[in-house]
């Protein structure tokens, strides 16, 4: 936690029971981006439908106010990995809907979503 904090100058919120208890310190904060991090059996479907309501109760309207993702991994060390890696990120294959984003890549596949069984 330490190593996300330095990294990315971010400010820590806990909860005890229920990731509900974070909504009057992000309302305050106002953050752009949120990171939950946390071992697999303590954030499940349950918790996830909670934070896209914290992401959309921050202020009066009905749009998601941050963009938020879960950290996780089978050991700490397997999470911190992912989420602040020695080296950049880099991208080679992806799935994704319109084909031009493929041909940026180094290999990959689309899909229609609008034809069944249009993929290439």
């Amino acid at each position: 936690m330490d190593r996300l904090q330095t990294k990315y100058q971010a400010q820590v919120l806990t909860y005890q029971a229920d990731v509900l208890e974070c909504q009057t310190a992000l309302r305050q904060a106002q953050p752009r981006w949120v990171c939950w991090v946390a071992r697999p059996v303590e954030l499940g479907t349950k918790s996830a439908y909670a934070i896209h309501q914290l992401a959309r109760d921050n202020d009066s309207d009905p749009y998601e106010d941050f963009q938020w993702g879960i950290i996780t991994g089978r050991t700490a060390e397997l999470a911190l990995k992912l989420a602040a890696p020695a080296e950049p990120l880099t991208i080679r294959k992806v799935g994704a809907r319109p084909p031009s984003l493929r041909m940026r890549l180094q290999s990959g596949y689309w899909f229609s979503e609008f034809k069944p069984a249009r993929f290439g």
